[in-house]
């Protein structure tokens, strides 16, 4: 079976979460990528939920780092689901993934979270505690911003 990648019209999303990791972990260098899937699986079940009709309090943390991770993505998501940026996947008929429309924006994030968190496991079992942090950062252009 081969690896299933992200559709190209959820890139945007996951390169804003994924940008905000690393910009992140230059901030607090003790940030690894246990702390990443952590917070990407608390953000997948938030946003699962919510999708589903579940009114939930925000996701947060006992430990300062995830919580700030978890404060700069719900703000990117916010913000993106404010501006309307993923509206236009909300019951297309050219965005079904999984053989079927998505609802609402919080079933797209979830959808898109699965992805990192997959993404997070191959690359620390490759390159070690922060093999998934190093993996993002070469990926991205230039400084990062």
């Amino acid at each position: 079976m081969a690896r299933q990648v992200p559709p190209d019209q959820i890139h945007p999303i996951l390169f804003r979460i994924e940008a905000a990791a690393a910009d992140y972990s230059d901030e607090e260098p003790k940030l690894i990528d246990d702390d990443i899937e952590f917070v990407y699986n608390k953000l997948y079940t938030f946003y699962d939920k919510s999708a589903k009709g579940k009114d939930l309090p925000e996701p947060t943390s006992t430990v300062a780092r995830k919580r700030e991770l978890l404060d700069r993505i719900l703000q990117i998501l916010e913000e993106r689901y404010e501006e309307g940026l993923d509206e236009h996947l909300v019951n297309s008929a050219g965005f079904q993934p999984s053989g079927f429309p998505f609802r609402n924006e919080d079933a797209i994030y979830a959808y898109g979270l699965k992805f990192l968190i997959r993404s997070v496991r191959i690359w620390r079992k490759k390159r070690g505690k922060k093999g998934y942090l190093t993996f993002v950062k070469e990926q991205l252009p230039g400084d990062g911003t």
